[in-house]
């Protein structure tokens, strides 16, 4: 009956928003064609000043500018004049709902899209799997279908209002429902990436790698992080992959909480900014004491900002902390996993500095250990605490670039691996979708029931729809 109906739409409801949350998670970038699409019409055939800017072009404006404004970076990708286009951005700006400033990059030729999907990948250093591709034309969006399978395309329905909402309200990936709120580093993404634009000039003009670090004039603030601040650490440590060293993760800043309550365990983070701008919080320790020594239980780090002496001054700082605590001893156990080389590199090269044997000869050191969590072994890394505190600089890396993006996918394929009930689970080689995690996605669904709006059953499928 309709009662029975309506029950199942709002599980289905329910269901579809907690799965979402996880799949969504990886999507980073949202590329949006111009023409029919982000407004009505053709601009360098019925001119600005003539565009329709309302009706389904407005929703979709709203769309990505919410996304935007939750942290996800949106990019123009636009067989056009690029003049043409920029001067809708600065003669309408009255009367969109997407301001030129939300854009973190654009390609605007009249090349393929697909390559400009790569090229904004590129200049944005995150994997083809972070991106979503919007076009009112099919023949465009099976184009890059075709050429570019890791990216998620989707067919906007052009004028059709209807269609456009039900494609808002339904489609998995455009849903900007989130189960956590965005941290001041998701707020501030897209300036970051601008400003990362500028950064890469500069060293584009440098002499040598040295030489472009000195400009910069890097700043790192160590200290405990506080409030919502933990958000951000539940966040890093889901997301780093390449510059963490046990893939401890915190699905949530509840569980994180309840890590950092036992044992007079604490969390230390940098925050770092240079004369272009900020990064915000980008790496943490997060310690625990033990008989005679500080345990990283796990170190992470943004690769935004490596190879800037960020990595070694947070080491620093937890060796100072150690002594301030009477301990004489730095471990810092490492799991290998395929993505995490930059890593058990950077630890060997701390290892080589101090005249210790390398993680792969320690003993095993128990970490992790959380509520119903039993926590697991891995080999660790041993330092006095005294020497470690002399860690001055950065360690030569062998090498003059900066690290690629993390916090994002590196390609088509992605190793999903958390530290979960005393064991190392590892879901393998994704190549569409991230894995899920059943229990929370129960755990969700109770969460985002009170924020689901009645919905007959029949508004339920739709394209995109999960």
């Amino acid at each position: 009956g309709g009662r029975a109906d309506s029950a199942a739409a709002f599980v289905a409801v329910a269901v579809r928003r907690a799965v979402a949350w996880h799949l969504a998670s990886q999507l980073k970038v949202f590329v949006c064609d111009c023409d029919q699409t982000l407004w009505g019409g053709v601009v360098g055939e019925d001119g600005v000043e003539n565009l329709e800017m309302g009706g389904p072009y407005g929703l979709l404006q709203d769309k990505v500018s919410e996304l935007q404004r939750q942290g996800r970076l949106v990019c123009l990708a636009s067989r056009n004049e690029e003049a043409d286009v920029l001067r809708v951005f600065e003669e309408r700006s009255t009367c969109m709902r997407l301001q030129r400033s939300q854009l973190a990059a654009w390609q605007v030729h009249w090349g393929p899209k697909s390559v400009s999907i790569r090229r904004l990948a590129s200049e944005l250093r995150l994997g083809l799997d972070a991106f979503v591709f919007l076009d009112d034309n099919p023949g465009e969006t099976e184009f890059v279908k075709a050429a570019l399978p890791q990216v998620l395309t989707v067919t906007v329905p052009g004028g059709n209002e209807e269609a456009f909402q039900s494609l808002l309200r339904h489609h998995w990936a455009l849903d900007s429902w989130r189960g956590s709120p965005a941290t001041a580093e998701d707020l501030l993404r897209t300036q970051m990436y601008r400003e990362n634009a500028k950064r890469k000039a500069v060293r584009q003009e440098a002499p040598n790698f040295e030489d472009y670090l000195r400009s910069l004039n890097v700043q790192v603030e160590l200290r405990s992080p506080v409030g919502p601040e933990l958000a951000r650490v539940s966040q890093l440590s889901q997301r780093t992959n390449q510059m963490n060293s046990t893939q401890l993760r915190f699905a949530s800043e509840a569980t994180l909480r309840e890590w950092v309550a036992g044992d007079g365990r604490w969390i230390t983070a940098a925050w770092v900014s240079d004369r272009f701008g900020d990064y915000g919080l980008v790496g943490c320790a997060l310690c625990s004491p033990g008989v005679d020594a500080v345990i990283v239980e796990c170190f992470n780090l943004s690769c935004r900002v490596l190879h800037r002496g960020v990595e070694e001054a947070l080491l620093r700082r937890v060796a100072e902390e150690a002594q301030d605590l009477g301990l004489d001893k730095v471990l810092v156990p490492l799991v290998e996993t395929p993505r995490n080389k930059l890593m058990r590199d950077f630890l060997a090269r701390v290892a080589a500095w101090a005249e210790v044997p390398c993680f792969t000869e320690g003993q095993p050191v128990a970490f992790g250990r959380s509520g119903a969590r039993r926590g697991t072994m891995a080999p660790a890394m041993e330092v006095g605490a005294a020497k470690l505190r002399d860690l001055q600089g950065k360690l030569d890396a062998g090498g003059d670039e900066e690290g690629e993006g993390d916090e994002g996918g590196d390609d088509k394929t992605e190793i999903q691996e958390t530290v979960k009930d005393g064991q190392e689970v590892s879901a393998g080689l994704v190549s569409e979708v991230p894995a899920v995690d059943w229990s929370a996605v129960l755990a969700k669904i109770a969460e985002v029931a009170e924020d689901i709006p009645v919905v007959h059953p029949c508004a339920i499928g739709g394209q995109g729809s999960t």
